[in-house]
């Protein structure tokens, strides 16, 4: 039942990430491709940003920032972030 609830709890939270960023870059009419660039990560990095996909830690602190210097305005939302015990765990060797 616990696990029930950390699945909506992630749901919700990509939900909410998703609108926050597609109304931030609407409004100041900020391209997938130009924050893309200057965060220097992968375009999909940014799609899946864009569609509350989880992303690392690292690529939304650079979004964040790219977002910020584009804009002029810091953007203070919710971007939705692989947590660090799965990333550690994808990273061990077998």
């Amino acid at each position: 039942m616990n696990g029930d609830r950390d699945l909506l709890s992630r749901w919700d939270e990509g939900t909410r990430s998703r609108a926050a960023f597609r109304g931030y870059t609407e409004h100041y009419r900020l391209s997938r491709q130009e924050v893309a660039q200057a965060a220097q990560v992968r375009l999909v990095t940014v799609w899946n940003i864009e569609q509350g996909i989880p992303v690392r830690e690292s690529h939304a602190i650079a979004v964040r920032s790219a977002l910020s210097t584009l804009s002029g305005v810091p953007y203070t939302a919710l971007i939705a972030t692989v947590p660090q015990e799965i990333m550690t765990m994808v990273r061990r060797p077998r």
